[in-house]
């Protein structure tokens, strides 16, 4: 969470690598440009993640501030995005339906009462 309101977060990220923006309808647009990632985003106050499969290549042998962890990562980062995508689908569609249903419900009585031919009283 931002402390102070910022707007928009602008973010350039020179690296050659794979990456998700989570959560992705924060993302205004992100492109490309000469192995540098630029990214226009998110209103103040939200949560948003970038995450990067970096190659291992792109650090020391034996890093300071980090561990290397001998495991393929890539994999499991790709099934825990799509994991993520997925929920985002299932809720999409849940609240599509929540809605469909609200506008059904507030249209039923007004047909009730308005929509109806009169009854011929004799």
């Amino acid at each position: 969470m931002w402390k102070v309101p910022i707007g928009q977060v602008n973010a350039m990220i020179h690296l050659n690598v794979k990456y998700w923006l989570n959560p992705p309808y924060y993302v205004k647009n992100s492109r490309w440009q000469n192995n540098t990632l630029r990214i226009n985003t998110i209103p103040a106050g939200q949560y948003f993640e970038v995450r990067m499969a970096v190659p291992k290549g792109y650090f020391a042998a034996n890093p300071k501030n980090g561990t290397i962890i001998k495991k393929k990562a890539l994999p499991v980062i790709g099934a825990n995005q799509r994991e993520h995508q997925t929920e985002l689908n299932s809720k999409n569609i849940l609240y599509s339906l929540l809605g469909s249903v609200l506008i059904l419900a507030l249209s039923i009585p007004i047909y009730l009462k308005y929509g109806r031919e009169p009854k011929n009283r004799l």
